[in-house]
């Protein structure tokens, strides 16, 4: 029976980038893409924006890590030029009610830390002179930056595959069957990898659990490239009063 480690829905960039860097760690890894084109969604079709501006509070820790350590090398580590420039980042207002909204998810990031402040629009224009009179105002996130979506899902793809990760593509995934532990110490059809990753869960519960303002959450174990537990543990201050039942979390 052809078994992975890991076993990844969807060759997207979050896909491929989960798959490059299991890889890299060692794991064996399959990625199952309904399509027969790599990043053949959103993926390939957006704005390409990498900004931290404007985000929930609670991805604002990995979005800012990501400015900081990963997206400044990213094209040198990848072998491929994904395009990333760090020109910062305008949220245009029109009206009051705009700037508002604006404002009000700036002092949000702001309070975690993030560089972002509100400017009026003769700031506006002296940064992008082609705007209009009708542009009041508008939040400024000097850090924020933009690449090229579809580069970046295939820079991650081609490395993943230089990593031994298999891409089986047109396979429209049907069904996911829990399978309980058996005699050797497997977990739901997972193999060693994943029962190493239960096992760190168990041991960090403790530690995680006063993250979160309920009893019922999801763990997800992310690479330590992205952010650990304790850089969380300093940020969660932060928006402490915001409920959430999913924590993603890297072990180092």
């Amino acid at each position: 029976m052809k078994t992975s480690d890991v076993i990844i829905i969807g060759a997207g960039i979050i896909g491929n980038s989960c798959a490059y860097y299991l890889a890299k760690r060692g794991y064996k890894v399959t990625v199952l893409e309904k399509s027969d084109i790599i990043g053949n969604g959103g993926s390939s079709r957006n704005g390409g924006g990498v900004r931290q501006s404007g985000r929930d509070p609670r991805e604002l820790p990995l979005a800012m890590y990501g400015i900081e350590h990963l997206w400044p090398t990213l094209s040198e580590e990848l072998g491929y030029d994904v395009e990333y420039h760090k020109k910062g980042n305008l949220r245009l207002g029109k009206t009051e009610a705009h700037l508002k909204t604006l404002k009000k998810l700036a002092d949000s990031a702001s309070a975690c830390g993030l560089d972002v402040r509100m400017i009026d629009g003769d700031e506006v224009r002296q940064i992008n002179p082609y705007l209009s009179d009708e542009v009041i105002g508008a939040s400024w996130c000097p850090t924020d930056g933009h690449a090229n979506p579809l580069k970046a899902t295939l820079a991650y793809y081609m490395a993943a595959r230089k990593l031994g990760v298999e891409f089986i593509t047109g396979e429209d995934v049907k069904e996911i069957k829990k399978i309980t532990k058996d005699i050797n110490g497997a977990w739901g059809g997972f193999q060693r990898g994943q029962a190493e990753a239960f096992r760190l869960m168990n041991e960090y519960k403790d530690k995680l659990k006063k993250l979160v303002t309920n009893d019922k959450y999801n763990i997800i174990i992310l690479d330590n490239t992205h952010i650990n537990y304790e850089k969380i543990l300093e940020t969660r201050e932060c928006y402490k009063d915001v409920k959430c039942n999913e924590l993603i979390v890297s072990i180092e």
